[in-house]
């Protein structure tokens, strides 16, 4: 006999010998499984393979908020974008059972489903769910999946999550797997249409495709134009930002939905001008490494969208902002919808410990 342990080396072996079937036994020996040695593959054994796919969270620069559907059908949209070093991941083992579990680890929430069939959206690890439907898979398996920052904070953990069980089941597609376009699409359609979560289409592309990206969003094509930055100025803007983390998540949906209100009844040429110039300034500076420019324009993009829609920020978010550009900081932005989550600072090195100790005492963390 075999367990679900044993490599297929092991299985091969016995075949070797003229043994013609193998029962497979879970852990306390019982018959689970028979394999035949007329009908056994290597390349269809995974009971002890894991498949798991590690997806970062973003940052966004500029162009938050334009990226809505019905803006984009109007204007083209320019997102400025950047993967950091937090991660959602997720693990996926197939098992002889039937039926699918799904454990999140950082929740600490189990569910089981005994067919894709039968999902329903009630509120525990929807987000999970709605990633495997879109999948469809047509075998059993356990699920596991952490998230390094909390969801609501603006950092598009809820899409880097989505991406990631849909990568690791897109790795079972063998010869129909698909692209990050694709993974992405599907990821706004889990998300934004199935689940009715309001928000643009940035998230999704930005942490499929990682790095430092120039996406394009126009009416018939999303273009991921990834930017090739030169390694000390990556590193130099490493040296220079700042990221705080404000108490609190927010509702992203009721945010997002104030923040269409405003932005359409705000809306006109000049400001969609003025917003896709300074995306492509800052693009442009920090292909050349100019930073402290790069700093400055930040916070002339901040300044638009909290005019946008002034429920993107609260009286502790702009205290904490205000602290910051009083001890020297150039510029920054909340990242996200708003209310709370990270506050994104962009200091040269002199001034960065008085800008700690100032928000420090004012309740935020830095990470």
């Amino acid at each position: 006999y075999v367990t679900e342990k044993d490599m297929t080396y092991q299985i091969l072996k016995l075949f070797d010998q003229r043994i013609e079937n193998i029962p497979l036994v879970d852990k306390n020996h019982i018959p689970i499984d028979l394999y035949q040695k007329t009908d056994f593959s290597v390349s269809n054994y995974r009971s002890s393979t894991i498949i798991r796919a590690t997806v970062p969270v973003r940052v966004s620069f500029t162009g938050g908020g334009t990226d809505f559907t019905k803006f984009i059908n109007n204007k083209p949209c320019f997102i400025l974008s950047s993967t950091i070093n937090k991660f959602c991941t997720a693990s996926i083992l197939l098992n002889q059972n039937k039926g699918i579990k799904i454990y999140s680890r950082d929740l600490d929430e189990e569910i089981y489903l005994s067919s894709i069939k039968n999902i329903k959206y009630d509120g525990q690890l929807d987000l999970l769910k709605a990633a495997i439907k879109m999948m469809q898979p047509q075998f059993s398996f356990y699920l596991e999946t952490f998230s390094e920052c909390e969801k609501g904070t603006g950092l598009g953990g809820s899409s880097a999550m989505t991406i990631a069980v849909l990568g690791a089941l897109n790795y079972l597609r063998d010869h129909n797997k698909l692209n990050l376009y694709n993974l992405s699409d599907l990821a706004f359609q889990s998300e934004r249409i199935d689940l009715d979560i309001k928000g643009g289409w940035q998230d999704q592309y930005a942490c499929a495709f990682g790095g430092f990206n120039w996406i394009e969003f126009n009416k018939n094509e999303v273009l991921v134009n990834p930017l090739k930055i030169q390694r000390e100025y990556i590193l130099e803007l490493e040296h220079n930002l700042m990221l705080f983390r404000i108490g609190g998540t927010h509702d992203s949906n009721e945010i997002q939905e104030a923040f269409n209100i405003e932005y359409t009844n705000k809306h006109n040429d000049q400001t969609i001008e003025i917003m896709s110039d300074l995306a492509n300034q800052m693009k442009n500076n920090l292909l050349k490494g100019n930073l402290n420019r790069f700093g400055s324009l930040l916070h002339q993009a901040w300044k638009i969208k909290k005019d946008l829609n002034p429920k993107v920020a609260n009286p502790l978010i702009d205290k904490c902002y205000s602290l910051a550009i009083d001890n020297g900081a150039l510029g920054g932005k909340l990242l996200g919808a708003g209310q709370s989550g990270y506050l994104l600072i962009y200091s040269i090195p002199q001034n960065q410990n008085r800008i700690r100790k100032a928000l420090e005492a004012s309740g935020c963390k830095i990470e």
